[in-house]
């Protein structure tokens, strides 16, 4: 299984820019981006992703917790976004494009509710994409849980093929 990682909202989306001394940081557009929907939301990654726009993405269409970590791991809201803008990311920044117009086309969902939180999680055959509903109503992408489910089900698939080889060998 390949994970599926996406680089990239803060706290509390009016207190986010404050919370991390985000200068500079783009303001909510729910107009161009909406994010009242999950699937709207998976549309404005797409667009934010396809217009190169990653200041936005990093701070309204990812969760909190991860713009956070990744403003810590690169030092600024400007360095995580020239990052993403690297022609040598531009690559990956397809397959993540790819994948996600794959989701949305294949519409497999799961609802649910983990440590207080709802998400919804998209599914193809190799890749899981979790977003979360922020308090201010508008679900974000929770990076660092995708990627924990793609290990997740890859464990279990592999735990279910040797069990299904092992059988095969007591044949």
């Amino acid at each position: 299984m390949r994970l599926f990682c996406l680089s990239g909202i803060l706290m509390f989306s009016l207190l986010a820019p404050a919370a991390f001394s985000l200068e500079g940081a783009p303001p909510l557009n729910a107009e161009k981006y909406p994010q009242d929907t999950p699937k709207n939301t998976l549309n404005s990654i797409l667009k934010a992703l396809e217009k190169r726009d990653f200041e936005y993405w990093i701070v309204w269409l990812i969760i909190p917790d991860d713009t956070k970590k990744l403003i810590d791991k690169h030092g600024s809201l400007a360095a995580v976004s020239l990052m993403n803008a690297d022609d040598k990311h531009t690559p990956r920044i397809k397959r993540q494009m790819d994948a996600i117009t794959t989701m949305l086309k294949l519409d497999k969902m799961t609802e649910g509710t983990e440590n207080g939180v709802q998400y919804v999680r998209f599914h193809d055959d190799k890749k899981i994409l979790q977003l979360e509903k922020q308090p201010d109503g508008r679900w974000s992408m929770n990076i660092c849980r995708s990627n924990e489910l793609a290990k997740e089900e890859a464990a279990r698939k592999a735990a279910a093929e040797a069990a299904a080889q092992q059988k095969d060998e007591k044949k």
